[in-house]
């Protein structure tokens, strides 16, 4: 996959609403990455989508543009505090994303926090 995609970016601290998105390359369905999004700057899950879509329209990168899709799979919550990452939660839109791979995803660039999940909760 395309590595201009960065794989998270969620803010660094307080609670906020995130999505996870996958990007498929519509040729080669085996070359697709998932990623996460989250932020506080919106209220809703569909409006960090949209942004996301916005990041992606204006890289002026053809190769992103023209051979992946990009789908929303869901989203949740994420808690963000010094020590440790909490994702919880679903979107009532998308649905409730696979916690435990964003969990998968966000030890990878926060190795030094406890990040934990639970399917509960809104």
């Amino acid at each position: 996959m395309n590595s201009d995609i960065k794989e998270c970016k969620i803010d660094n601290d307080g609670t906020f609403k995130y999505i996870q998105i996958a990007c498929i390359n519509k040729k080669d369905k085996n070359d697709s990455k998932l990623i996460i999004r989250g932020t506080s700057y919106y209220s809703y899950h569909k409006q960090i989508f949209d942004d996301f879509m916005t990041e992606i329209k204006n890289s002026k990168n053809k190769i992103l543009i023209e051979d992946y899709e990009y789908k929303c799979v869901g989203g949740g919550r994420i808690e963000v505090s010094e020590k440790m990452i909490y994702v919880y939660g679903y979107s009532t839109v998308f649905g409730q994303a696979n916690h435990t791979k964003t969990v998968e995803i966000l030890k990878k660039y926060y190795p030094y926090k406890t990040i934990d999940y639970s399917n509960g909760g809104y």
